[in-house]
């Protein structure tokens, strides 16, 4: 399980990675790693400069790299820059899962679709930012497609294409002690299903089907399910106002053990476990709900 670029039709989407927006970097980093999971060193974001020269935004970010997929933690590292005003707005609202990327072939053709389809002025956009491989920094690249953030009230959502993947899924960053394989949904807790559906199925070009008491979109590759609050709160205990992304599920081969490590490491409260998966809060420090899923487990709120 390594095909972390999908080789799909240029419209397919499929979930790339969730963020986590954190106010401490440093506590996040040991929480993590208290779960298991191995993090990569930490990279500052850059944008081009005035004088057109590649310059720190105040962001910074760790990532935990998965087979397919991955997870980011983001921080803000020194305030005066937009991008940081913008993530100082995020964390009033709650910290915890802000952002789902959605990998595509080809963000460019994203833009054009989005615009057709009511998310305009949607845009692409160049991203940068260092990364520590073995032999020194290297510049990572990615190709970006967004739309106006009001547009999508349920979460920030963009497209992306890694234009230098091997910079980010190097072998040493893809093995966790939690098992952790792969990014396989996204779970979001909004007022009203159906409404959420309708936009996200003009956002993605994906259909929806009837899941439980909500809905669900079948990408290329893994799932988003849409719940209402009630029903998000009795398998997300740490849902924010709505709507709000409640957590999401990583694939791995066997829950028990995923659930055995993890009662090593937690307290009681903060996991619980079922055939075929296991959960854990991701508490104060990171937000969210982690679900530890094996391929074709039952989870609950699908039932």
């Amino acid at each position: 399980m390594t095909d972390h670029v999908l080789p799909t039709s240029g419209d397919s989407l499929w979930p790339d990675h969730v963020a986590h927006s954190v106010t401490d970097l440093d506590r996040a980093f040991e929480r993590l790693e208290q779960l298991g999971f191995a993090l990569t060193p930490r990279s500052k974001q850059l944008a081009p400069g005035a004088d057109g020269k590649l310059a720190e935004t105040g962001m910074a970010n760790h990532c935990i790299m998965l087979r397919r997929g991955y997870l980011e933690i983001s921080g803000a590292l020194f305030d005066g820059s937009a991008a940081v005003a913008g993530f100082r707005q995020q964390l009033q609202r709650h910290v915890g899962l802000h952002l789902i990327a959605f990998g595509s072939p080809d963000p460019l053709a994203q833009v054009e679709r989005l615009n057709r389809v009511g998310f305009s002025p949607a845009s692409s956009m160049n991203y940068q930012r260092m990364v520590e491989t073995e032999t020194g920094e290297e510049l990572a690249r990615f190709t970006l497609a967004t739309s106006p953030r009001d547009l999508m009230p349920e979460a920030r959502m963009i497209m992306v294409r890694h234009e230098t993947p091997d910079l980010l899924w190097q072998k040493r960053w893809l093995d966790h002690a939690n098992g952790a394989l792969a990014l396989e949904d996204v779970v979001l807790a909004v007022q009203d299903p159906e409404d959420s559906a309708a936009r996200l199925e003009r956002f993605t070009g994906a259909r929806s089907e009837r899941m439980g008491a909500g809905r669900s979109l079948a990408l290329a590759r893994g799932r988003l399910d849409l719940l209402p609050g009630q029903a998000a709160r009795r398998d997300f205990p740490r849902v924010p106002p709505l709507p709000a992304i409640a957590g999401y599920v990583l694939r791995v081969v066997d829950a028990s053990a995923t659930a055995a490590f993890l009662s090593e490491r937690c307290g009681k409260d903060e996991i619980a476990a079922g055939r075929g998966w296991a959960r854990v809060d991701g508490g104060d420090v990171i937000g969210g709900v982690i679900w530890f899923a094996e391929e074709n487990a039952r989870l609950p709120w699908r039932a």
